[in-house]
């Protein structure tokens, strides 16, 4: 049932799309691989970058600590980055590094509290880094994440990465731009907890309305007006969580689906996102074949509605969350409930826009035109990543999703690197690319073999040799 699955997850957020709900990401004829450029002003770059050449005072000890940990064996790439400072919501953003190479851009940032102590270490960011000036059909998957905390001086290090789905023509310098939107201290993954399908029965289960002091907004600019919620602690069960309990799972006196949760009482609704998705059973027992992209949207819309908000309230000292979904009693048989994902936080989200244009020099690359059953691809590499690209076709679509593994460069001396895979920032029907991050600098010039899932592309002299698997 991979289809149906992925059918109904274009619908609702992917599987990296829950982890960071917004937060989670993703042609030349050179034959031979280019001599390495001059290195971007390395040592000077560097050294200049952690020994705090920026704004006197603007990078703290303890971030400088952290960003040399952070950047690791890609320090010789990375760069100072001359932005300006800037400041919202009493927080001070100043990116302090840099690196990128024709397809992915990795920047790191300071934040600073200039009011208080609001910053912590455990921190969900919503930010994008994209072109300044994108190009139509110009796709870009993003990651952001506190990587470094000092307690001392409440800063907090954040990493943001952003993977193109169309690599640059050359290597010149990448003009981009970070837009981040919150910052939200406190704020804790809900990740997959499965929710018990056998205390759902066909019974009605108690509800009531609560009263408007019980209901506690959350931010959203829809509300249910006199909504229906179930009353709590009909049908407890433990999720795994210390942040989340089930209290009561049934169909109401409304005749809808409802999920009650509770959370702590000093969790924060306007920075707290709770999500689940009911599926049919039905549509899981049939065949990839059997089930056509209509069939699957009927379903989902028969037993989901995303644009519906739910209900948080309290009582008795407790603080819930009820969601419902359109499905009664007569689909009992067919319903099945998917996983609980989202987040918890315990603190007040701090949101504004914080807007920094800047522009980061490339990395040395490689680029190198496919043999055999990825004939037509080119493999773009750099000490950095390596991307796969292509114009779509059904085939390649199909050999692509082969690929969805992580891949690993091999070298000279026997050693391996691994690459995390980004996904596929594009599947457009007009070209396919699948990106790979690497967790240490490929030296190109000592690299003898790539392999990405069961495939193996030789590499000899900068030359890519037949794939094979």
């Amino acid at each position: 049932m991979e289809r149906y699955r992925r059918q109904q997850s274009e619908l609702h957020y992917t599987k990296e799309g829950k982890r960071r709900l917004a937060e989670a990401i993703t042609g030349t004829d050179r034959t031979r691989a280019p001599q390495p450029r001059r290195r971007l002003r390395i040592a000077a770059v560097i050294a200049a970058a952690l020994a705090l050449t920026v704004s006197a005072g603007a990078l703290s000890p303890g971030i400088r600590g952290m960003l040399s940990d952070a950047l690791g064996g890609f320090g010789e790439y990375a760069q100072e980055v001359q932005a300006e400072e800037v400041v919202d919501q009493g927080i001070a953003l100043k990116v302090i590094s840099a690196l990128a190479d024709s397809h992915a851009t990795v920047v790191y940032a300071q934040a600073r509290d200039l009011n208080g102590d609001r910053l912590k270490g455990e921190m969900q960011i919503t930010g994008v880094l994209q072109a300044q000036d994108p190009a139509p059909g110009y796709g870009v998957v993003s990651h952001a994440e506190c990587v470094g905390y000092d307690e001392e001086t409440g800063a907090a290090l954040l990493k943001f990465v952003s993977i193109s789905s169309q690599p640059k023509a050359g290597t010149e310098a990448v003009d981009c731009q970070l837009i981040v939107f919150d910052l939200q201290p406190q704020q804790y993954a809900i990740e997959e907890l499965p929710l018990p399908n056998e205390l759902l029965t066909g019974e009605t289960l108690r509800s009531f309305r609560p009263a408007e002091e019980e209901i506690v907004p959350d931010g959203s600019t829809e509300a249910i007006p006199d909504p229906v919620v179930l009353e709590p602690g009909q049908t407890p069960a433990d999720l795994g969580s210390e942040l989340v309990a089930l209290s009561s799972l049934g169909f109401a006196e409304d005749g809808r689906l409802h999920i009650l949760l509770e959370v702590p009482a000093e969790a924060v609704p306007s920075g707290s996102t709770l999500l689940s998705t009911l599926r049919s059973r039905y549509l899981e027992s049939l065949d990839d074949d059997s089930v056509a992209p209509e069939m699957s949207n009927e379903y989902y819309e028969r037993y989901n509605d995303p644009l519906l908000p739910g209900v948080w309230f309290t009582r008795d000292g407790g603080l819930y969350y009820d969601m419902s979904f359109p499905a009664g009693p007569e689909a009992l048989d067919d319903l099945l409930l998917e996983t609980l994902y989202g987040a918890v936080s315990l603190a007040e989200p701090i949101r504004g826009r914080w807007t920094v244009p800047l522009t980061v020099e490339t990395a040395p690359e490689s680029r190198m035109p496919l043999q055999g059953p990825l004939d037509g691809t080119e493999a773009i590499l750099s000490p950095l990543s390596l991307i796969l690209h292509t114009e779509w076709s059904a085939d390649k679509e199909d050999a692509f999703k082969r690929s969805a593994a992580d891949c690993f460069a091999c070298l000279r001396d026997g050693s391996r690197i691994e690459g995390k895979s980004w996904g596929s920032a594009g599947m457009t029907g007009e070209f396919i690319s699948r990106q790979w991050l690497f967790e240490q600098p490929v030296d190109l010039e000592q690299l003898t073999e790539i392999t990405v899932g069961d495939w193996i592309i030789p590499i000899v002299d900068g030359v890519a040799g037949e794939a094979y698997s």
